[in-house]
C-alpha cells in the first residue's frame, strides 16, 4: 500500500482527519450458540482470524499431554484470513453440550472484516458446501481436541472471486498462530483440556468445561471500542488528559461545539500480539504527539478519491487497513488502559489535536465495558435495550476491501 501520508495527503484548507474507536472485549468465544434439544443439533463457533491456519503441518501423538490422552504439534501453514477478521463456523450433529465431535459436520464458514461488521451482519466472505456435501470431522488426535480442530475445507466454496481458497484448516481457539505461520514457533496442544468458561474456579460437570477431546473452544479476543491513558483531549477549558475527565465536563466536538460528557469509564487490557495497538506517529495524521488506537478502530479519512468512489468525501476505515510499517505501525506492549466516553449522540472530538470519535451508543459497544458500567449506560440510554443503536454514526464507514480500493485509486 502506498504510504499513508502520500495517499491521504491534504485537501486545500483542510487537514487530514482521522477518527478512532477502541477497547478490547474478552469473551468466551468459539462456544456453542445453537440448541442441543433438537436433532441434528446445530451451533456456531466464533473465532478470530489469527486462530486459523491453512495447510499447516499437523502431527498427532496419541500419548502424552493432559491425562495422557495425546498431543498435537503444529508448524508452518498460512494465515488464510486477516488476523483481525471474525470467523463464524456453523456445524451440525453436535454433542448434547454443544461441542464438535467426530460425528459433527461443518456446513458453512462466514468471514467478517471486523467486530462491528460481525455484530451488524456485514459479511466479507461466505463459504458453503458444494455438491459433494458438508465437511466431515476426523476423530484422529491431530484433528480434534478441546481447544483445536482440523478439517479439509476444500469442499466449502465462495461465490466471491476475491475470497481465498480453503484447504486443510487448523483452528486453535485462544491461540495466536501468527508466529507459527511465519516459521518462528512450533505449537504443541494437549488433546484434552479442562476449560473454566464461567471463571467460577471449578470445572462444571454436565457442561462443555471438562476435558473430553471435543472441540468447544477457549478464550478469544474481540477488539471493539477509545483513547489510551495519557491522551490529551480538547475541552472548553483547553487540552486535558483523558483520565482527568469526569461526567459533565465540556468537550469540544467537531459538529456540535462543546458537549457535556454523559458517561466515562476505563478498562485495562492486554496489548500484545495481534491485539497490539496501532501507533500513528506524531504528525502523521495532524496529531502533535503519537496516537495509539486498536486495530479495529475506525478512522476518518477524507478527500476527493473518497467522494468519487463513495459519494462522500468523509469515510471511516479501520486502523489496521492504514498500517504502512513506517508512520503507522503496530506497537505491542504488555498492557494498555483505554477510556471511553459517551455524549447524547455520536460525536467527533479532538485527541492529540486529531479528530477522533466518541463511544458510539450501540448495544455492541456495551460489551466493551464492565457490568456495573453497562447498567449505568442503560439507565442513561434505556432505548439501547430495545434497539441496536441510539442515533447514527457521525460518518459513513467502508470495509477493508473498499479501503484498499480507495488507496489504490
Amino acid at each position: 500500500m502506498p504510504s499513508f501520508r502520500t495517499k491521504l495527503g491534504t485537501m486545500p484548507g483542510k487537514p487530514v482527519l482521522i477518527m478512532c474507536r477502541t477497547a478490547v472485549l474478552r469473551q468466551k468465544m468459539a462456544r456453542f450458540t445453537g440448541t442441543s434439544a433438537v436433532a441434528p443439533s446445530e451451533g456456531q463457533f466464533v473465532l478470530n482470524g489469527y486462530n486459523i491456519l491453512n495447510n499447516a503441518s499437523v502431527k498427532g501423538n496419541p500419548n502424552g499431554g493432559y491425562l495422557n490422552e495425546g498431543q498435537t504439534t503444529v508448524s508452518g501453514g498460512e494465515m488464510v484470513f486477516e488476523p483481525d477478521d471474525i470467523i463464524v463456523i456453523t456445524a451440525i450433529n453436535l454433542s448434547p453440550t454443544g461441542a464438535i465431535t467426530a460425528d459433527s459436520e461443518i456446513t458453512s464458514i462466514v468471514v467478517y472484516d471486523s467486530v462491528a461488521d460481525y455484530l451488524s451482519g456485514t459479511v466479507k466472505y461466505s463459504y458453503t458446501s458444494d455438491s459433494s456435501g458438508s465437511v466431515v470431522i476426523d476423530n484422529a488426535t491431530a484433528d480434534l481436541g478441546d481447544t483445536y480442530l482440523g478439517f479439509n475445507a476444500n469442499t466449502l466454496t465462495s461465490d466471491d472471486p476475491t475470497a481465498p481458497d480453503l484447504g486443510q484448516l487448523f483452528i486453535a481457539a485462544g491461540e495466536d498462530l501468527t508466529d507459527v505461520a511465519a516459521g518462528l514457533e512450533t505449537l504443541t496442544i494437549d488433546q484434552f483440556s479442562d476449560i473454566d468458561y464461567n471463571e467460577s474456579g471449578l470445572i462444571d460437570g454436565g457442561t462443555e468445561e471438562p476435558a473430553d477431546g471435543q472441540f468447544s473452544g477457549e478464550n478469544n479476543l474481540l477488539a471493539v471500542i477509545c483513547v489510551a491513558r495519557g491522551t490529551l483531549i480538547d475541552t472548553a477549558d483547553g487540552p486535558r488528559y483523558v483520565e482527568t475527565l469526569t461526567e459533565g465536563d465540556l468537550v469540544l466536538t467537531l459538529d456540535a461545539g462543546a458537549q457535556p460528557i454523559r458517561w466515562i469509564g476505563s478498562r485495562k487490557v492486554d496489548a500484545s500480539g495481534m491485539n497490539a495497538p496501532i501507533r500513528f506517529r506524531a504528525g502523521s495524521i495532524g496529531n502533535y504527539r503519537d496516537l495509539y488506537v486498536s486495530p479495529n478502530h475506525r478512522m476518518l479519512v477524507f478527500g476527493t478519491q473518497a467522494e468519487l468512489l463513495y459519494g462522500t468525501e468523509e469515510v471511516l476505515v479501520a486502523a489496521k487497513h492504514l498500517v504502512d510499517d513506517a508512520r503507522v505501525t503496530r506497537a505491542p506492549r504488555a498492557e494498555i488502559e483505554y477510556f471511553h466516553f459517551l455524549f447524547d449522540r455520536h460525536q467527533i472530538v479532538f485527541a492529540e489535536g486529531a479528530p477522533t470519535e466518541s463511544l458510539f451508543p450501540a448495544r455492541y459497544a456495551l460489551n466493551a465495558v464492565e457490568e456495573e458500567a453497562r447498567e449505568e449506560i442503560i439507565r442513561l440510554f434505556p432505548e439501547l435495550e430495545e434497539v441496536e443503536a441510539v442515533g447514527e454514526l457521525s460518518r459513513p464507514e467502508i470495509t477493508g476491501r473498499e479501503a484498499r480500493a480507495l488507496f489504490v485509486a
